[in-house]
């Protein structure tokens, strides 16, 4: 059954047409202020490793300009930039982080993080059995970060 009037059909398809293209353009911009980090965690025999607990951590300003830290007794002592690491089942971060938000790897190791403010973070996982990740990211607006994380030994 062909339309009663082609000349108006022809407008509504060009018109629906262009609604769909400046719509589908609109969400790519929207898309373009935020970025993502994917990567894959393996061992040091560079095998991937499943169920390692990740957090992403911002920093932010701590009121005084000191830095924080600290850790409870008995945790392993891990430092980047002068702050003092307390492992994820232990308690949140201190000392001017902001915790973003957490992954836990696949069984391949994989994890993502996505819609993310352009800006500088910190990766850090792991746990006393398979050992610590701690990374610096820079994400970028519309662009997708991948890290490659070795989990490393601490010792006691």
């Amino acid at each position: 059954m062909l339309p009663s009037n082609p000349v108006r059909f022809f407008a509504f398809v060009v018109a629906l047409t262009t609604l769909l293209i400046v719509t589908a353009r609109a969400e790519d911009a929207g898309n373009a202020t935020v970025g993502s980090i994917t990567g894959t965690v393996t061992d040091k025999d560079a095998k991937a490793v499943g169920g390692v607990a990740i957090r992403l951590e911002q920093k932010v300003p701590l009121a005084g300009g000191g830095k924080g830290g600290g850790v409870k007794s008995g945790a392993p002592k891990l430092s980047m930039d002068g702050n003092d690491l307390v492992p994820l089942a232990n308690e949140p971060a201190k000392g001017g982080k902001k915790i973003i938000a957490q992954a836990t790897t696949d069984a391949q190791g994989a994890f993502s993080f996505q819609n993310l403010k352009p800006g500088g973070y910190q990766l850090i996982g792991g746990n006393d059995n398979v050992g610590w990740i701690m990374s610096e990211v820079k994400v970028e607006a519309g662009k997708e970060t991948k890290v490659e994380a070795k989990l490393v030994k601490v010792p006691k």
